[in-house]
């Protein structure tokens, strides 16, 4: 690196204001993915493991960021990843119009039971 980037770079970096903003971002980052994560718990349009697993995922991004080690963060996008697919595919079939995780158990066993009666 150029040593006239590298004294910008430590300049920018070394104040205040951008320390904040670099700051409240990380912590909004994280924030938004636990008060997702609850969301899809209480809502329960997904499987409780899907939620857990992008909750799951912020000590690796937090740890990421804190030593700056990639594959840290890796690991927490790919929980993400494996816990959106579950809400994505809820998205898919029905909008707003999802019901529950726990609805849809109860109707297949009164339709199970239902059947069985026939």
């Amino acid at each position: 690196m150029n040593p006239s980037t590298a004294a910008v770079l430590h300049f920018v970096d070394s104040q205040g204001a951008i320390f904040l903003l670099q700051t409240s971002w990380v912590i909004g980052h994280l924030l938004g993915y636990v008060l997702l994560g609850i969301a899809l718990i209480r809502s329960r349009v997904i499987p409780l493991w899907a939620a857990i697993l992008i909750i799951a995922g912020l000590p690796f991004q937090a740890a990421g960021y804190g030593t700056h080690q990639g594959v840290l963060q890796l690991v927490c996008f790919a929980l993400i990843f494996l816990g959106s697919i579950p809400a994505a595919l809820a998205m898919l079939k029905g909008g707003d119009r999802v019901m529950p995780v726990s609805q849809q158990l109860d109707s297949r066993a009164t339709g199970e039971a239902g059947q069985a009666e026939r």
